[in-house]
C-alpha cells in the first residue's frame, strides 16, 4: 500500500512544496511553487548590505502551494499524508517574543550587516573562542564557511 508525504522546499525567493506517493518507486503527483519577497538595503532597515524577508509571506506562500496540490490531486485527502519534509535556506535569524511570533522580519543568509563585527571578531579571536564554545554545546565541528558573527 502506498504512502503520501508533502515536501517544502523554502527556497530565496519562493516556496516549492510536491505531494509525493510512496510506494514501489517514488513519484510526484503534484507540485506548486509561489514567490515571495527578498528585501534588501533600503527595504531592509535602510542598512547597506541588509538582506530580509517576511516570514508571514513564508507562510502565505506555504498555505497557497499546499491548497494548489491539494487541488491538483483530489484523490489524495489531507488525512492520508504521513510525513511531512522541510528543507530551507541556511543561516538565517528568525527572531520571535514568548508566544513564537516574529518580532522583526528574519535575517537571510544574504545579510551582510554584521560584517565588520566578523572582521574584528576574527582579528581578536573571539570568533574562534565562539566557534569552540558551540562546538562544545552542540558536540559537532562548525564547518568553515559558517561564520556564527554573520546572521548575530
Amino acid at each position: 500500500m502506498c504512502k503520501y508525504v508533502i515536501t517544502y522546499d523554502i527556497g530565496t525567493t519562493g516556496i516549492k512544496t510536491c505531494l509525493i506517493e510512496i510506494d514501489d518507486e517514488m513519484k510526484i503527483l503534484g507540485s506548486a511553487t509561489a514567490g515571495y519577497g527578498l528585501y534588501v538595503d533600503e527595504e531592509a532597515g535602510g542598512v547597506k548590505g541588509g538582506a530580509e524577508q517576511d516570514a508571514d509571506e513564508w507562510w502565505e506562500a506555504m498555505c497557497i502551494t499546499t491548497k494548489t496540490v491539494f487541488d491538483k490531486v483530489p484523490n489524495v485527502k489531507k488525512e492520508q499524508i504521513e510525513g511531512i519534509s522541510f528543507c530551507s535556506a541556511m543561516q538565517g535569524l528568525v527572531l520571535v517574543d514568548k508566544e513564537g511570533n516574529c518580532i522583526r522580519r528574519p535575517m537571510t543568509y544574504m545579510d551582510q550587516r554584521a560584517r565588520e563585527e566578523l572582521k574584528k571578531g576574527m582579528a581578536d579571536g573571539k570568533l574562534d573562542r565562539l566557534r569552540r564554545r558551540l562546538e562544545k554545546i552542540h558536540k559537532e565541528e562548525i564547518e568553515d564557511g559558517y561564520d556564527t558573527a554573520g546572521v548575530a
